[in-house]
């Protein structure tokens, strides 16, 4: 980790704009930490309250130190000018600085599809949302939330179910745990997904926070679902957000007397998409990430370009992800032609890679 990039990320007196105005004004993340104190003040960048709280920020920064801390901890950074970095919220207002994270981080080429919605969910939103988010990751999109309580735990606790890939955007600090009865998917998300943050590790979550977490659930995300919403509230948000950064919202409609479905209601009203069921919203999905279904054919034990290992194999997939070692386990073929056969049969677009060594049945 770069100890003078992540000397500014643990600068939380300025904002994202100022840190990229110092590193322009005098060269580097390097230069900011070195400079004299009247050639911060000629940059003309932080105000004098400001200046004396950076200065004196930086005067007890053990930036080493910091650095060396949070790579015990397992944390990982990435910072605005770094080639990771996702594109998608380059342009977005107010980029982030740096996202810290846990787990795993974003990588390019991902379908993903951000789920949001109420805290005080009702059980109808919750099984709703967790069926759209295994139908999502059997499909190979990935899902990204906020980790609150009710739609948002729905999402992620679907995506885990179904063995895929979810990422929960913090309004906190990553190695923190909010709220903390989510210990369970806490620890889960980071094996098999990753908690990130654009906040400095052990930052407390505090209000304000999460507006500001939103704009990176939907700036990492090709489409948002609003699940459960009142007419005020996080969610909506989020939805509006979405729509500036030229995203598109679909939403799941409820009963005009449901408090928790007026918010729903409303952007559906004004032009969102609206949520029918599993199928509907995976086909709208599809159509928004460019994905196209291949027909199969009728008689897969008659296709001439498989041979016998491979129509073996292709009979065990149905709709779900089956892993490497699960094909082994039915068909009894060492791993080597296992391996060689779902290669095979991907090049022929008849399965393909949902996440690491899981394989779906396209179709």
């Amino acid at each position: 980790m770069d100890i003078y990039k992540n000397f500014l990320g643990a600068a939380t007196d300025i904002n994202n704009s100022e840190k990229r105005q110092l590193i322009m004004a005098l060269g580097s993340p390097e230069e900011v930490y070195k400079a004299r104190a009247e050639h911060i003040e000629k940059a003309n960048v932080l105000d004098k309250v400001k200046l004396k709280r950076f200065l004196d920020f930086r005067k007890g920064c053990d930036i080493s130190g910091e650095a060396e801390r949070l790579e015990k901890m397992e944390i990982g950074a990435v910072f605005f000018d770094e080639d990771e970095f996702p594109d998608e919220l380059v342009m977005i207002d107010d980029a982030p600085y740096v996202l810290y994270y846990l787990g795993h981080f974003p990588q390019a080429g991902e379908k993903r599809v951000a789920m949001v919605g109420a805290r005080y969910s009702t059980g109808y939103g919750r099984t709703v949302t967790i069926d759209i988010a295994k139908a999502a990751s059997s499909a190979g999109y990935v899902t990204v939330s906020g980790m609150a309580r009710g739609i948002d735990r729905a999402c992620h606790v679907g995506t885990l179910e179904a063995g895929g890939v979810t990422y929960a955007i913090l309004g906190c600090g990553v190695d923190i745990c909010y709220p903390p009865e989510n210990s369970d998917i806490y620890v889960e998300i980071k094996k098999k997904g990753g908690v990130i943050s654009e906040f400095y590790p052990g930052a407390a979550p505090i209000p304000q926070m999460f507006p500001r977490r939103n704009r990176i659930i939907s700036g990492l995300s090709m489409a948002v679902l609003v699940m459960e919403a009142r007419e005020k509230s996080g969610s909506l948000i989020t939805a509006n957000i979405a729509l500036d950064q030229g995203k598109s919202v679909y939403a799941l409609p409820g009963r005009v007397s449901d408090r928790l479905s007026s918010g729903c209601n409303l952007i559906i009203s004004q032009g969102a998409g609206i949520i029918t069921g599993r199928e509907q919203i995976m086909a709208e999905l599809d159509n928004l990430s460019g994905y196209k279904h291949i027909p199969l054919p009728a008689d897969i034990q008659k296709a001439p370009l498989l041979d016998q290992n491979e129509k073996v194999i292709y009979n065990i997939f149905e709709y779900d992800p089956v892993s490497l070692d699960e094909i082994q386990r039915q068909t009894h073929l060492s791993i080597m032609e296992v391996i060689s056969s779902v290669v095979s049969l991907c090049k022929l677009g008849l399965i393909r890679e949902t996440f690491l060594n899981q394989y779906i049945r396209i179709g």
